[in-house]
């Protein structure tokens, strides 16, 4: 059977299409495996940084707890109950312990 040039371009045709689809669809397979992989460090990074704001929290309540100021202002500031009666400690505004 002789092979005409019309057959023989659309056998090249068809050839170079279907490669080309193909090419198009592994393509896009792969970036959505990409981004995929992405997508999930993400979510991983943002649920890291939802613990550390849960701890941080937990730790600002705890140091704004009256007995956590207490005895940070007696042990770091040396701010203490004169001995031997009870008093009220206050402190001017304009003085600066270091804070």
């Amino acid at each position: 059977m002789p092979v005409n040039e019309s057959t023989y371009l659309k056998f090249i045709t068809a050839i170079v299409l279907s490669a080309a689809l193909t090419t198009i669809y592994l393509w896009q397979k792969v970036e959505v495996h990409h981004l995929t992989g992405i997508l999930r460090t993400q979510r991983q990074a943002a649920s890291e940084l939802e613990r550390e704001r849960s701890r941080l929290t937990a730790a600002v309540v705890e140091k704004m707890k009256v007995g956590a100021v207490q005895r940070t202002a007696q042990e770091r500031l040396g701010m203490g109950y004169p001995k031997g009666r009870i008093a009220y400690l206050t402190v001017p505004p304009e003085a600066n312990y270091g804070l």
